[in-house]
């Protein structure tokens, strides 16, 4: 018998070293490993970071909109005073407002008009206003227009002023009713004559004023527009005038900033950082689909057999000792089933290589069926 040498410390030495990454930082008592789980973390961890930097260099490439009001009321109001005709049965020619008058003895209708308008804020108010008199008159049957006549009482008149918070406005205006009364009973007497259609008329007088006020709060100018209407009757017995809307508001102005580009650079950095980003996430995503364990056909067939006969089937962790019995190997699962119904045993499923070779046996006295599933049969059950 050879004797055996005995072997010494200065034989290692002879040994080949082989240099593995890690033991460089083994030799300096330092070893960095990150789990799968925390090195998802960390990817998805750097993703949310890059997106923030990302957003606040989007924001701070824009200005902040802003918003600015300013109050403001407005109101409108008429008073109006008839002058009667002579040989009228009053004793003055003069009547203030009252509810009703005889058309017949009206002979003017002066009208003041008044426009009342204040801001919060001092400010330069530019303003401009006409007045017109238009003559409407109607079929009595279906109410279309069968004649409208407009005339300028007053042009346009423009002013301004500056540095203050509010506009009085007040225009009289002299209205010739006796004249658009007697024009309107001549027309209408044609039209009956000559197509037999009554006729009812109205005269409206408009006093249109627009006003543009200039406040340093604001960049551009506001601008507001007001009509004050007067409706008064023709071809009637009895007149009496009134506005056809009533102007009293109250709201507030209101300019609006949009946000504008105020620096390209933060922009192009929050693109390029969404960019990067996107691409990022396109990695991390393919990294985990790589590094998912994907079930084989093997697991699926396997899966499938445990799932189907889960009442029979039962799990077994002890590798099976078939010394003394009778093994009966089966060619295929179902002939094994077809004992399991005969016999009545339950099927004991032992996993002998993890997710590649598995068997299932019954044990009847001392006879054990067995049946094998491995990766080599899959193409029997596909």
């Amino acid at each position: 018998m050879k004797k055996e040498l005995k072997v010494k410390d200065s034989d290692f030495e002879k040994m080949e070293k082989v240099y593995t990454p890690r033991n460089k930082y083994v030799s300096k008592g330092f070893h960095l490993y990150f789990s799968y789980g925390v090195r998802v973390f960390l990817m998805f961890f750097a993703i949310v970071v890059i997106a923030v930097v990302s957003y606040l260099n989007y924001v701070n490439s824009f200005s902040k909109s802003t918003s600015v009001t300013m109050p403001y009321e407005v109101s409108g109001e008429i008073d109006y005073n008839v002058t009667l005709l002579p040989g009228n049965p009053f004793e003055t020619g003069n009547l203030s407002a009252v509810n009703t008058y005889i058309a017949d003895y009206i002979d003017d209708i002066g009208t003041d008009f008044v426009l009342d308008y204040a801001v919060e804020y001092e400010s330069d108010i530019e303003y401009s206003y006409y007045v017109d008199a238009t003559m409407e008159l109607k079929s009595d049957k279906d109410g279309s227009v069968l004649s409208r006549k407009v005339d300028t009482l007053i042009p346009e008149v423009k002013n301004e002023v500056k540095g203050t918070d509010e506009l009085n406005l007040k225009q009289n205006v002299n209205l010739d009713y006796n004249h658009y009364n007697n024009l309107a009973k001549d027309i209408s007497k044609s039209i009956r004559n000559e197509h037999g259609i009554n006729i009812t008329g109205n005269l409206f007088l408009e006093m249109h004023v627009d006003i543009e006020v200039h406040n340093k709060e604001f960049k551009n100018p506001v601008n507001t527009s007001k009509v004050i209407k007067v409706e008064i009757p023709l071809l009637s017995t009895q007149v009496k005038a009134f506005m056809v809307e009533n102007i009293d508001e109250k709201d507030v102005y209101t300019e609006y900033e949009a946000a504008r580009l105020t620096s390209k650079s933060s922009l192009f950095v929050a693109i390029s950082l969404w960019i990067v980003d996107i691409i990022f996430l396109l990695l991390v995503f393919s990294f985990i689909a790589k590094s998912t364990p994907k079930k084989s056909n093997y697991m699926r067939i396997r899966n499938g057999l445990l799932k189907d006969h889960d009442n029979v089937i039962v799990n077994s962790k002890n590798d099976p000792d078939f010394k003394g019995y009778n093994v009966i190997n089966c060619a295929t699962f179902e002939e094994l089933i077809d004992a399991q119904k005969v016999l009545n045993k339950p099927i004991i499923y032992n996993e002998l290589v993890k997710n590649q070779k598995c068997m299932f046996i019954i044990i009847s006295g001392n006879d054990v069926y067995k049946y094998i599933l491995k990766e080599a049969d899959i193409d029997y059950y596909n």
